[in-house]
């Protein structure tokens, strides 16, 4: 080969490879800057997703809260006196409100601060006053014209009626720095607008787009012919989300991410110039253009700064989206997108999901404060993180609860991890900081449900394990229950009797049962306790303990106290009618219905309509009912003896028993709990503690009455002790009232 045939072959050859070096290099390129723009899109698909995600539960939280204290407002005669102002300037320093107020039905406001005046034009005043729970639009603060406020009113309901609406104005600044942009080195944007386009929030008022600015879309007339706003138009009319490519008046394009912000018809959009985002792209395309080993050094340099880029945006999208701000777990999201993306599923059924709840924790919060009580939470949540091994999972679900996915389905093993789980949780308690619990058992209770099929979704799993949970949350102790199909059926029977609960109370389906008190010394019938059954059209005689746990829960167990009552009234006036001596009765009756503003009048009405004594009738509250706040229910005791009824305290020595109860509130009858009764025993402490119990008792004038009496051996005990009255299986077993005024009839011939 000659020497000119050599240079043209190498330059062929050089030319070749270059060639396709360039091709090759250009084609890498493009691709990359394709997979830019992909990533983008993605980035902020994610970071729009997470900003909305973040004001909308920022400002349903806010709701929320507002709604608690509207609950909690309701309870005072006047909702605004000095009292309730007071407590919501605390909030107002809490909770980073400008001002909180309450507005009575004509309008009228009272506020933390600033003029008291009337409100009644504004549209968020007319909307809670009709039960709605109210967002209004960016409003001018009447104390500074300079700073937009949104404010948030919920409506104040006593007994299902309005009287009148909390509202709180937060800045609407606090808002705007929830809309972060900034992964996208500053070019990027964001506003809260309507769906015509007018923009409500933005990160800065100097920051407005061409499309989102004071004029709805429909009047950008100059930009009739952009297809993209015909799509962004249509779209947001419809309700809908998504990304589009939209070209500027000046030529440039940007991304714009719109969705329904989920509050009011807002939504949430997003932008960021395409330029910004695949500038590197390009110019690495002409740096290979000029020379191949650069194009090789920028390609690796762009896989690894890609990657590392990739996976620092994901961190902190991560921490953004995923990590609960107050325990720094991670958050229900997480676990969901784990096991939607697949990093989970294919290994889900090695797992156990449990869920934890800390039972009254609003009492907890009551006892120590809101601050103590995130401070629990943060103690509480790093117990559990202490719990999981390697590819186990501690989260935070919501307020109180938090789950766990631990990697194993052993019954032993998950029993023997869950002991020393309580033991860490209950040591928690003997910190200083939560020194006010010591002696009040803070409980823990796990559903938990052993995963059998990965494909099954995250929202059905966490239903079997509540399912667990409910079975045991009425516990007096910490404990546990593993998910079952016995569980599942309780559960459907339970909302079978939730749903037909009204109908029953129609058909009267509710019967009185009568389980006779006798005289401890000589046996003799002294009166009865009125206990209620259901008798279901299908089920037969139920057990309270199968549906009253239910009416606590649901909020309906006063009604079914007033039907009780009412029965017992009716049929102490029968016999008077026929000439039956009248015994007491006692009536049970919830904590919550004895707080109901009417309930002293409802009693009181029900007892004169039937022209019945209420000295023979007794009110029977359970100790652990007001053992937290005695003092709430002082004035009702003092209220119901003026009535002339009688107050027994029921389950006595069950809970956390304070000597207070017996000087401080109006109490006729102690009635020691059965578990206390069982474990008499002659010479012994327990009947030490009860002998002496029973004479304080009677030593400040009241009378006692033993439950749960079963033999001949603690019967006598509490002879020997002077108890008063005696009620057990000894004595008689519920009955039937037409069984107990046979025993009446028999007792008083």
């Amino acid at each position: 080969m000659t020497k000119r045939a050599r240079i043209v072959r190498y330059i062929a050859v050089g030319l070749l490879i270059a060639a396709v070096l360039g091709t090759s290099g250009a084609v890498f390129i493009t691709s990359m800057s394709r997979m830019v723009e992909q990533d983008t899109k993605e980035m902020l698909d994610m970071i729009a997703g997470q900003n909305a995600a973040r004001v909308r539960s920022t400002m349903l939280l806010e709701l929320r809260s507002l709604e608690l204290q509207a609950s909690f407002i309701s309870n005072y005669q006047d909702i605004k006196s000095d009292a309730v102002i007071e407590s919501l300037k605390r909030d107002v320093e809490r909770l980073g409100y400008l001002r909180i107020g309450i507005l009575s039905p004509d309008g009228a406001s009272r506020n933390t601060s600033g003029p008291d005046n009337n409100l009644f034009y504004r549209e968020y005043f007319q909307q809670a006053m009709k039960g709605d729970a109210v967002i209004s639009e960016p409003l001018q603060y009447s104390l500074d014209p300079t700073i937009n406020v949104l404010v948030f009113a919920v409506p104040i309901k006593k007994d299902s009626h309005i009287i009148g609406v909390l509202r709180g104005a937060h800045d609407v600044a606090q808002y705007s720095l929830m809309l972060d942009m900034s992964m996208f080195g500053g070019d990027g944007h964001a506003h809260i607008v309507r769906p015509d386009g007018n923009s409500l929030i933005t990160i800065s008022t100097d920051e407005f787009h061409e499309l989102f600015n004071t004029h709805p879309l429909d009047e950008h007339y100059e930009l009739k012919d952009e297809p993209g706003l015909e799509v962004l138009r249509t779209g947001m009319k419809n309700g809908e989300s998504g990304i589009l490519n939209y070209r500027q008046e000046n030529g440039k394009h940007v991304y714009i991410d719109y969705r329904p912000l989920g509050i009011n018809d807002w939504y949430l959009v997003s932008y960021v110039p395409v330029d910004a985002m695949l500038g590197r792209s390009t110019d690495v395309l002409r740096i290979s253009i000029g020379t191949l080993l650069v194009l090789l050094i920028v390609f690796l340099y762009l896989i690894i700064s890609i990657i590392v880029s990739k996976e620092r945006k994901e961190q902190t999208l991560e921490k953004i989206a995923f990590v609960d701000q107050l325990t720094e777990l991670m958050n229900w999201e997480y676990l969901r997108y784990k096991i939607v993306s697949g990093e989970l599923k294919g290994e889900l059924s090695d797992y156990c999901y449990i869920i934890v709840d800390i039972a009254n924790f609003k009492v907890v919060n009551e006892l120590i404060g809101y601050s103590r009580a995130d401070n629990l939470l943060k103690a509480v949540a790093r117990t559990l993180k202490a719990s999981v091994f390697r590819d186990e999972y501690a989260i935070r679900v919501v307020s109180d609860r938090f789950c766990l996915l631990w990697r194993t389905k052993s019954a032993e093993t998950i029993k023997e991890r869950l002991d020393r789980l309580f033991s860490n949780l209950e040591q928690l308690q003997n910190r200083p900081e939560f020194s006010i619990l010591q002696g009040r058992q803070v409980n823990y209770f796990c559903g938990i449900y052993p995963i059998e099929d990965a494909r099954m979704p995250l929202g059905t799993i966490h239903e079997m394990s509540i399912v667990a949970l409910d079975s045991i949350r009425d516990g007096k102790s910490s404990g546990y229950a593993i998910y079952n199909q016995n569980l599942h059926l309780s559960l459907r029977q339970k909302k079978e009797l939730e749903s037909r609960f009204d109908s029953a109370l129609q058909n009267d389906e509710f019967i009185i049962y009568l389980q006779p008190v006798f005289t401890v010394k000589d046996k003799t019938l002294y009166g009865a306790e009125a206990l209620v059954r259901w008798n279901h059209p299908i089920r037969g005689i139920l057990n309270p303990l199968e549906f009253i746990p239910m009416l606590e829960e649901n909020g309906t167990i006063g009604q079914l106290d007033t039907l009780v009552f009412e029965k017992v009234c009716r049929l102490q006036r029968a016999w008077i009618d026929q000439g039956r001596p009248i015994l007491p009765i006692s009536v049970n009756v919830s904590r919550a219905h004895l707080l109901a503003p009417s309930f002293t009048e409802d009693y009181q009405r029900i007892a004169d309509t039937y022209r019945v004594n209420p000295s023979r009738l007794i009110l029977e509250i359970t100790e652990t009912a007001f053992v937290d706040a005695p003092a709430k229910f002082k004035d009702v005791f003092v209220r119901l003896h003026e009535i002339g009824f009688i107050i027994a305290i029921d389950d006595f020595g069950t809970g956390y028993s304070s000597l207070n109860l017996l000087y401080d509130l109006a109490i006729d009858y102690i009635k020691i709990d059965r578990k206390m009764i069982i474990g008499l025993n002659e010479g012994g402490k327990s009947e030490i503690v009860l002998r002496h119990m029973l004479h304080m008792i009677h030593e400040i004038g009241m009378s006692s009455v033993a439950e749960g009496v079963e033999t001949e051996s603690q019967l006598s005990l509490l002879a020997t002790a002077n108890c008063t009255y005696g009620q057990g299986y000894l004595y008689a077993k519920p009955m039937p009232v037409e069984v107990f005024e046979q025993l009446l009839d028999e007792n008083h011939r």
